[in-house]
């Protein structure tokens, strides 16, 4: 598996273990705490845009909270491949 493949993978699987809406920066930090050496933010940033242009995730702009991230069904059957 590529790094960007692994990062992706990681991305998927830590918005599917959050189960609903996740921050982006502590999605950024649990990404950051599975995957060695840390992701640069530019890799985090390419892979959150690849999982939305997939489909694979969805975000929610809150006034509140920021940006928010949920996996969608299509992410659900992407990471169980």
């Amino acid at each position: 598996m590529t790094r960007p493949e692994q990062i992706l993978t990681t991305l998927l699987n830590v918005a599917h273990d959050w189960n609903g809406p996740i921050d982006e920066a502590i999605l950024h930090a649990q990404i950051n705490s599975r995957v060695q050496p840390e992701p640069e933010i530019s890799e985090f940033r390419h892979a959150l845009r690849t999982a939305e242009n997939e489909g694979w995730v969805s975000k929610v702009d809150s006034k509140r909270r920021g940006m928010l991230w949920t996996i969608t069904h299509k992410g659900e059957a992407e990471r169980i491949k």
